[in-house]
């Protein structure tokens, strides 16, 4: 991953593919910032991007404050850290 980008992962406690996402950035040693939309500060930190997505997983994968990419659909949440992995073994 490129230098001053910032990962954060929107979840909630029940969900399965929060659960999943979460181990796989994790196994592959992916630094990320968790925020629990059941929380208000997760849920404000939610409504700081000004995003229309609702749905967690969410994963955002920032630049900087007004620069950021959202990725809200599992599948792809799971091939961007696959392609991750894959960038940082060429380094």
């Amino acid at each position: 991953m490129e230098e001053g980008k910032t990962i954060k992962l929107f979840t909630n406690p029940e969900c399965r593919d929060c659960k999943q996402i979460k181990r796989l950035l994790n196994e592959r040693k992916i630094p990320f910032k968790e925020y629990d939309v059941y929380t208000p500060c997760g849920l404000a930190e939610l409504a700081l991007l000004g995003t229309p997505y609702r749905k967690v997983p969410l994963l955002v994968i920032e630049e900087d404050e007004e620069h950021f990419e959202v990725i809200p659909d599992a599948c792809d949440q799971i091939r961007f850290i696959n392609h991750w992995r894959k960038d940082e073994k060429k380094e």
